[in-house]
């Protein structure tokens, strides 16, 4: 749909609103001959005719039931009259200007077109087209091959023809303008994603246009993704300003399906520490929704634009395509656009290259309200690798691939951790922990992600990558980074090799580094996992009860160690993810066959239950699912607070 129309016909631009014509023609008969309405982006002059059109129905309606004195009838008709012929001429005009418009910006594309000095196919019949005056010199061409893809990234030096005074003043012709790189990225399906990228070294800001032009297509329809969404101010992230891609173009009958982001400008803002450790992260400045549709001579053009304001801003976009379909069903189509705008803070909307650009707490450093980065959580796609199977879609296929390239091109060691960019001023402020430094749950993420990955992708390589993080934490104990209770030990939050103080342990996280190694172990049958696995469930039977925080019944959320082998508990839990983790883990012990304090976890899940239903918290179906699956079924029964999307 465009604009509220079935499609953009080739050849006019100008359609008949079949619902709305039928509609007025049944209530003003001829009138509905002037119901024409413009299908495109120009809405100025469509909006004019639309108000004047409705005058006039009113007035021609409104006069029949006029009643006034006889001697006042003649100057109301003579009024009504001298309206209408008014509002006649104005629509008129407003047609007209609609026309000098629609010329004004097809002179507008070809002449840019005309223009340009740089072209890049990305396929036989579509091509990218920069104008703008600008010379491109090239100096770089490379080719990469990545996993289940291959990158051939263009590299740009920008320079523009400097005007008489500039010349007069400097000595020189041409002004150096900025760096443009594009990557074409294929996937081994065909499919392909575009990146563009501009860097800013102007002294002021000026914006790069540019068009995806499709040759021999005169049509196209969108399917919208991006729409108005509640931005709530978070008490960790604050506000997540950018934006869900536009949608889903389909470009002919059928011949390609585009997905279109938004243009986003940033600073790279950098943290060094005297031990020559740094923190990176992005600095958001604004987003442009950019992506007017030019239909012309042969040709289909979306025009668009890296737009900056002064020097050393970058400005990124990008695009994936394919001649086939992202979605096998409409529904998966709708389904995946509800769970991104409802998702939207983690949902995957800045892509680069190099990664997915996420939103950041506020305590980061440098800092900024506005942070954004390469948050390992967010560079790989759990409902992707989860949804794939289901539905064979391409568009999950491609993005498994995407966030697959990410990971891996984060940890070119292939045989280490992954390590967080940037620095968390809360743990820098308790611990001394600065960027880089590992945290277990976000490790934990990335080793299951590529497990499944691998899977998908045909990948030995990847499937096996769990030992990583798996060898890392059965060397926890040696390296002391675990809080030892009577017959077990804690494995702490996070580790980096210089850090003042040992950190917490949170019980979810916990549970999920016993839960990763016991799923090890029956992958590897290595012992050594499973001997870890135990000595946690060990220290969580130690502590037992104590991790109930007594007045309220819910989970403390983390144990801090003392100097002395002693402990204290802090802080809420979350509202049910420890919740899902214990259940995982009740059914790893029955189906390892793993010895366990069942009254333990029987009182931990009952507490935690009564205190979801005691405060109406709203938990997701799943979770209800695993409650009747570990035989908790009848603590929550009737419960009304049950949803299926997670807030």
């Amino acid at each position: 749909m465009i604009d509220g129309c079935p499609r953009a016909i080739s050849g006019s631009r100008f359609f008949m609103r079949q619902g709305v014509v039928s509609k007025y023609d049944n209530m003003y008969g001829s009138i509905s001959s002037w119901s024409v309405v413009l299908c495109n982006d120009r809405w100025i002059s469509t909006f004019f005719q639309r108000k004047l059109y409705k005058c006039i129905v009113f007035l021609y309606n409104e006069y029949e039931w006029l009643t006034v004195e006889r001697e006042n009838r003649m100057k109301i008709k003579y009024f009504v009259s001298v309206w209408i012929i008014g509002t006649l001429v104005l629509l008129a005009g407003s047609y007209g200007l609609e026309s000098y418009l629609q010329t004004r910006s097809e002179e507008k594309v070809s002449a840019a077109i005309e223009e340009a000095t740089l072209d890049l196919h990305v396929r036989d019949d579509v091509y990218i087209r920069f104008a703008g005056g600008f010379e491109f010199e090239e100096i770089g061409h490379d080719k990469e091959e990545k996993i289940n893809a291959t990158d051939e990234t263009y590299t740009y030096h920008m320079t523009r023809e400097t005007d008489e005074a500039t010349r007069e003043l400097t000595g020189k012709e041409y002004e150096d303008m900025g760096k443009l790189q594009v990557v074409l990225r294929t996937v081994d399906n065909g499919d392909q994603f575009v990146f563009t990228r501009f860097e800013n070294e102007w002294d002021w800001g000026f914006e790069i246009p540019y068009y995806i032009v499709f040759k021999n297509q005169s049509e196209y329809e969108l399917f919208a993704y991006k729409e108005r969404v509640e931005r709530k101010h978070d008490n960790v992230f604050g506000i997540d300003y950018t934006s869900n891609v536009k949608g889903v173009y389909t470009i002919g009958e059928d011949d390609y399906e585009m997905i279109l982001s938004q243009n986003f400008v940033s600073y790279e803002q950098k943290w060094r520490y005297s031990n020559g450790k740094e923190s990176v992260l992005r600095e958001y400045v604004k987003e442009n929704a950019t992506g007017d549709v030019e239909i012309g001579a042969g040709e289909l053009a979306f025009e668009l634009t890296l737009n900056t304001n002064v020097k050393r801003q970058i400005s990124e976009s990008w695009f994936m395509l394919t001649n086939d379909q992202f979605f096998n069903t409409k529904e998966e189509m709708q389904s995946y656009k509800d769970y991104t705008n409802h998702h939207y803070v983690r949902s995957q909307k800045w892509l680069t290259p190099e990664g997915n650009y996420s939103k950041l707490p506020w305590a980061i450093e440098p800092y900024t309200q506005v942070g954004y980065g390469r948050n390992l959580v967010n560079q790989q796609g759990t409902y992707f690798v989860d949804q794939y199977p289901l539905t064979k879609d391409r568009f999950y296929y491609n993005m498994i691939v995407a966030d697959t390239n990410y990971l891996i091109d984060m940890n070119p060691q292939q045989n280490d951790l992954w390590y967080t960019e940037y620095t968390s001023t809360w743990l820098k402020q308790n611990y001394g922990i600065v960027a880089p430094y590992t945290d277990t749950r976000h490790n934990e993420n990335i080793a299951q992600f590529l497990v499944k990955a691998g899977d998908i992708l045909n990948n030995a390589e990847l499937k096996n990558k769990y030992t990583i993080y798996a060898d890392f934490l059965t060397k926890q104990e040696a390296a002391n980074n675990v809080f030892k209770t009577e017959n077990g030990y804690y494995i702490l939050d996070y580790f980096a090799p210089e850090q003042s103080a040992k950190t917490h342990a949170s019980l979810n996280h916990i549970l999920a580094e016993m839960n990763f190694l016991l799923e090890s172990y029956a992958l590897s049958k290595n012992e050594a996992y499973l001997n870890t696995a135990l000595a946690i469930n060990a220290a969580i039977q130690d502590t037992g009860r104590e991790w109930i925080n007594p007045k309220t019944g819910d989970f403390w959320y983390q144990l801090n160690p003392g100097n002395d082998g002693s402990y204290t508990f802090k802080d809420t839990d979350y509202p049910y993810l420890t919740l899902e983790d214990m259940l995982y883990s009740l059914e790893l012990f029955k189906a390892l066959q793993v010895e366990y304090d069942v009254q333990l976890y029987t009182d931990f899940v009952t507490s935690k239950v009564n205190f979801i239903k005691k405060n109406e918290i709203e938990i997701t179906r799943t979770v209800v699912e695993d409650l009747q699956a570990q035989g908790f079924g009848a603590l929550i029964d009737r419960y009304k607070h049950v949803v299926d999307v997670a807030s």
